[in-house]
């Protein structure tokens, strides 16, 4: 009996172990958007794009698709001038509702934080077959959302962490 415990415990160390090393051996890249009001590291180089809001607000994205089941992205714009008004939780409470609308998701985990001097939100969002985990920051009349998103049981918790992890809003 013994030594069923120690080959189980032998088989849990190797498969952790590889798992990590899997992890590490990301080259992560430092990306920094054109005017370098933020800085995040991507698994790979991302592709921007620029898109203009309904309100005509530019939004400026990077995203990393590495595969079918994972996703990362980091989106930025100015918020509106009619917004700006409302208190800054009022606003990650918007921006959370509209995460949660447009995934058609269940709110898991909610968490209050600061990025830097920062306000933001951290959320884990189940939606269908994926799991969204996301974080949401306001400074000044600045919004990030930095996603990452991955398939149902397919999650890279190194992945997840460094990511959202190595967002930092920059100093003007």
């Amino acid at each position: 009996m013994i030594r069923l415990h120690l080959l189980l415990a032998f088989v849990v160390a190797v498969g952790f172990a590889r798992a990590s090393s899997a992890a590490a051996q990301t080259q992560w890249t430092e990306y920094r958007i054109a005017g370098g009001d933020y800085r995040i590291e991507f698994p790979a180089p991302p592709k921007e794009v620029v898109k203009k809001l309904p309100s005509g607000i530019p939004t400026y994205s990077a995203t990393v698709t590495p595969d079918d089941d994972t996703y990362f992205s980091v989106s930025a714009s100015h918020i509106a001038s009619s917004m700006l008004s409302k208190p800054t939780e009022i606003l990650l409470d918007i921006a959370r509702n509209a995460q949660l609308r447009g995934t058609k998701g269940t709110l898991r985990e909610e968490e209050r934080l600061t990025v830097g001097d920062a306000p933001a939100r951290r959320l884990i969002i189940d939606a269908s077959r994926f799991v969204l985990y996301v974080l949401l920051v306001v400074k000044g009349n600045q919004f990030y959302q930095v996603l990452y998103v991955s398939a149902s049981g397919h999650e890279s918790q190194a992945d997840m962490l460094h990511f959202l992890g190595s967002f930092a809003a920059l100093p003007k």
